[in-house]
């Protein structure tokens, strides 16, 4: 079973990083519509990890409290918190 589609053993050993399916699943649409959305430019920056595509869960719940911006708009809105 691929790593991503493990579900965590308990709600406080939520993973950090999650792969485009569990991302898909927290923000409700199928992968595939993750896939478009993540090529057209529409989803928060991924991290490369060892081979794999992973996003920040606080990122990904951030993003959606704000609306679903387009990703230059989110790096806009959220610059002045990674200085």
């Amino acid at each position: 079973m691929p790593l991503e589609t493990l579900p965590p053993t308990s709600s406080t050993e939520a993973a950090l990083l999650v792969g485009r399916l569990e991302a898909a699943r927290l923000c409700a649409v199928s992968p595939a519509s993750w896939d478009r959305l993540t090529a057209a430019g529409k989803t928060p920056r991924s991290l490369k990890l060892g081979g794999r595509v992973l996003w920040r869960r606080e990122v990904l719940s951030e993003w959606i409290q704000l609306g679903c911006p387009d990703r230059k708009t989110f790096d806009v809105l959220t610059a002045d918190e990674r200085r």
